[in-house]
């Protein structure tokens, strides 16, 4: 699916770059974005339990199809905020 552009990576700094697209400034978005991540790991126990995952299950999800460490990539020093904030999360999720 494209992001923006012809860009097709589910990266973090392509959903950056797509914000003007839904009236949203890079900060707003950011915003947005650590909204989500800490959603994820705030309710990952309760929603693994829900669906009645494996430990096999959740460890394969977490980190890989969720909170994935490629996400970060090309993020810069300026998105200090935002790195601190998926590398909290996705450490939360994995341990």
């Amino acid at each position: 699916m494209l992001i923006t552009g012809d860009e097709r990576h589910s990266t973090l700094v392509n959903c950056l770059a797509a914000a003007p697209s839904y009236l949203l400034a890079e900060e707003q978005a950011a915003t947005v974005i650590e909204g989500q991540i800490a959603t994820i790991a705030d309710h990952w126990d309760d929603v693994c339990a829900r669906a009645a995952l494996s430990p096999t299950d959740r460890a394969l999800f977490a980190g890989q199809q969720f909170l994935n460490s490629f996400c970060n990539e090309g993020l810069s020093q300026r998105h200090g905020r935002l790195v601190a904030a998926f590398e909290d999360a996705r450490r939360r999720i994995t341990s």
